[in-house]
């Protein structure tokens, strides 16, 4: 979900030096606070809402289906 140095960052599990110094780096500037709050807004509206989310899900499931059809069942 989240886009690392685009949406966020992404910090090694286990790691609380790394997710220290993540935090201080956004915390220090609130123009890449910014900037990753706008990338993540629109990543969601782009990706995650409901409805697209269900057409996403439904194209899939046309293209699997399309997929595993032999041509005598057409």
């Amino acid at each position: 979900v989240n886009q690392d140095q685009v949406t966020g960052r992404i910090v090694p599990p286990q790691d609380p030096r790394a997710l220290g110094h993540a935090l201080q780096t956004i915390l220090s500037r609130p123009d890449l606070c910014e900037q990753y709050g706008a990338a993540a807004k629109h990543r969601v509206s782009e990706l995650f809402l409901q409805q697209t989310m269900g057409q996403n899900l439904l194209a899939l499931y046309r293209k699997v289906i399309g997929a595993s059809r032999s041509p005598v069942e057409d």
